[in-house]
């Protein structure tokens, strides 16, 4: 008779917990529906002052005198047109105007890595090529505040399964990215060119 009891009183509050998420299902979902819509529009808050703040940051990196990338010859079939490709792409899928813009970046740093003869795994060509370039004095430090703040934003553009970007903002971070990748390209050229510069 105890065991039984022992029983009834261990399998009590289990037993309870599973009716009351039966009895409550409906409400449970809906709930747990708008917790997520909580995080993912806290994401794209969060997206939106990550943005601010990196416009804002732009200028100790020295991004805004840099121009948007215009298309070299040689690079004509690859890059030519990328800032109207993104910007057709922020209208049609921000998600993908915020990435493309960031492929160019990663391009931009392993051709940076190649001209400045560094062997560096794919993914982590921009770090290396941004620190290097530090060293070098192509530009201050800042620019390696900046990029970490871009990549991650980025990532949760890329992985964020619910998170929507608007053509605004996907706009506004495409022009950062890319004025990034010109002066790593522009600041490669030249420290290919002069490397003992300081």
């Amino acid at each position: 008779m105890e065991t039984v009891v022992a029983l009834v009183r261990a399998l009590a509050w289990p037993v309870t917990v599973v009716l009351l998420v039966l009895l409550f299902r409906a409400e449970i979902t809906k709930l747990m529906s708008r917790l997520s819509e909580l995080k993912y529009r806290d994401v794209a808050a969060r997206f939106s002052a990550e943005l601010d703040v990196a416009e804002e940051n732009a200028a100790s990196a020295d991004l805004l005198t840099v121009k948007r990338p215009k298309p070299k010859p040689e690079n004509e079939k690859t890059y030519g047109g990328l800032s109207e490709l993104v910007d057709r792409l922020a209208s049609e899928s921000p998600r993908a105007a915020a990435l493309e813009a960031w492929r160019h970046l990663e391009l931009a740093t392993e051709t940076a890595a190649g001209k400045l003869g560094m062997k560096t795994r794919p993914h982590a060509a921009a770090t290396q090529v941004l620190r290097a370039l530090v060293e070098q004095g192509m530009f201050n430090g800042a620019v390696l505040v900046m990029y970490e703040r871009l990549r991650r934003m980025r990532n949760e553009a890329a992985h964020m399964k619910d998170f929507t970007l608007n053509a605004t903002e996907a706009r506004r971070y495409a022009d950062l990215v890319l004025r990034m990748a010109s002066k790593v390209e522009s600041a490669s050229d030249l420290a290919a060119t002069n490397p003992h510069s300081s």
